[in-house]
């Protein structure tokens, strides 16, 4: 509380109002402190006249003469030092309601620097609307938004800024909104229109602000054209996902029948050509001549292989249409069971063999099995004339993220014909040197697909080669 307030507080408790009616709480302290001091100009001189009467009746006063001085002299010092105090409560009152106003204008600009900061900045365009429907505020991107200048834009009609068909309902609009203002989110129906001509999609919202001279309407515009082209393209996938959904039920439904007839229908023909040809040559083999047998051999040989690459067909469609049971599995388990079984198979080989430890992915167990065997057995396969063999399972960091790999010394092959690497029954080096359908490459590349993977290679002719593969990593606390 300032001091000129706790001083007219004591005031009113030592003064009734009836005696002093020209005290007043409002206006200027200097005012109210000569409401208070009048009362005490006048009535001050006469109570020292009393008390000089008083004084002379009891003997304290020899002369009339002393009496009028005395009286004189106290009602001037009354006086004088009643204007003063006055004079002195003025300027002090004058000095604070400066400072206060002073503060007060300090507030209000800041204000209105911010709301003009907030207007003028704002990510959207905004355009301040009157009853009438005249702009009377626009900022910047309303500018930019609808291709007029500021200039151009105060006092037009606001519809000036909608198509012509949109016009006639937007005022009937409009008038309802002025009869009963509100916050209105924001719509994205309403069509815009640029000075050039140009219309475009707006979403546009609305807000009533009260001013001393009336109500103005805020509205908030944007221009949603490329959310219209988001949501269409969105649209479009997702009809295009549902389109590719069912084309693939369906090719998977013609995949199981298919893989049915070649298990059960084209099975038993190989069977009877095989059968048949074993018969002759065991029944027949003295009356046969050399060159029979020979086409006999080559028969059998024929259809032996063409089981191979049936069986090959049915092990893709399996990895192709297998539900997929994802857990923690450890790469090097599985190449470890992997070699250890190309080992019993052939226990005369001397191969250097490294696999690095806890080579921890994400997967289903038994498709990442198969992956890996088909991996091996290939390095396995292609170091078979290599003096010294090696082969190794591993993993690098490449930009932060683990790759892994299995390498070999063995015969490499040309970089120009990689792209045929894991083509099914493709197959870079002669059947005679290297036997196989060429199906364990292709199976492998199926399985790291489906794992949202990738696999790809590196070799020399001569020098080896290293395929490279990425998989999901574990997350912390599964089971392997």
């Amino acid at each position: 509380m300032h001091l000129s307030d706790k001083m007219l507080s004591i005031d009113r408790q030592l003064h009734p109002r009836w005696l002093f009616p020209a005290s007043s709480d409002s206006g200027p302290l200097g005012t109210v402190a000569a409401g208070y001091l009048l009362p005490v100009i006048v009535v001050l001189p006469v109570l020292c006249g009393l008390l000089v009467f008083a004084a002379e009746r009891a003997g304290w006063l020899a002369t009339p003469g002393a009496l009028l001085i005395s009286v004189a002299a106290g009602v001037a010092g009354t006086s004088t030092a009643t204007l003063l105090v006055a004079r002195w409560l003025n300027r002090v009152a004058t000095s604070r309601d400066a400072t206060e106003n002073t503060q007060a204008e300090a507030e209000i600009a800041r204000g209105h620097a911010l709301f003009e900061g907030l207007f003028e900045y704002a990510p959207d365009a905004v355009i301040a609307v009157d009853m009438e429907g005249c702009v009377r505020l626009v900022n910047r991107q309303a500018e930019e938004l609808f291709g007029y200048s500021k200039q151009e834009l105060l006092g037009l009609p606001v519809e000036t800024l909608l198509p012509d068909r949109a016009r006639p309902s937007h005022i009937a609009l409009r008038e309802r909104y002025t009869a009963s203002p509100d916050r209105r989110p924001r719509r994205d129906d309403v069509i815009g229109l640029r000075k050039d001509g140009a219309e475009f999609p707006a979403a546009v919202a609305l807000g009533p602000i009260n001013l001393s001279s009336g109500m103005l309407v805020l509205a908030s515009v944007r221009d949603v054209s490329e959310e219209r082209q988001d949501k269409d393209t969105i649209q479009r996938l997702k009809a295009d996902l549902s389109r590719n959904a069912d084309e693939l039920k369906t090719v998977n439904d013609e995949l199981k029948s298919f893989s049915y007839s070649v298990s059960h229908d084209l099975r038993a023909p190989l069977r009877s050509m095989v059968g048949y040809s074993t018969i002759i040559l065991e029944d027949f083999d003295d009356a046969l001549p050399p060159e029979a047998k020979g086409h006999l051999g080559r028969i059998i040989a024929a259809t032996n292989k063409m089981g191979e690459l049936i069986d090959g067909l049915l092990a893709l469609s399996r990895i192709i249409r297998r539900d997929m049971v994802r857990q923690n599995v450890d790469l090097s388990v599985l190449a470890e069971e992997a070699l250890q079984h190309l080992r019993a198979g052939t226990p005369a080989r001397d191969v250097s063999i490294r696999v690095a430890e806890k080579l921890r992915v994400v997967g289903d167990r038994q498709l990442l099995q198969i992956a890996v065997t088909n991996l091996v057995d290939n390095a396995w396969k292609f170091t078979r004339h290599t003096a010294h063999p090696k082969i190794e399972v591993g993993v690098a960091i490449e930009k932060g993220q683990p790759v892994y790999f299995v390498r070999d010394n063995g015969v490499g092959f040309d970089m120009k014909y990689a792209d045929k690497l894991f083509g099914a029954f493709q197959k870079l080096h002669g059947e005679r040197d290297y036997e196989g359908p060429g199906i364990g490459l292709a199976t492998a590349h199926r399985v790291i697909l489906r794992h949202g993977g990738a696999l790809w290679a590196t070799a020399e002719p001569g020098q080896g080669a290293t395929f490279y593969f990425t998989l999901p990593q574990p997350v912390e606390g599964g089971d392997e």
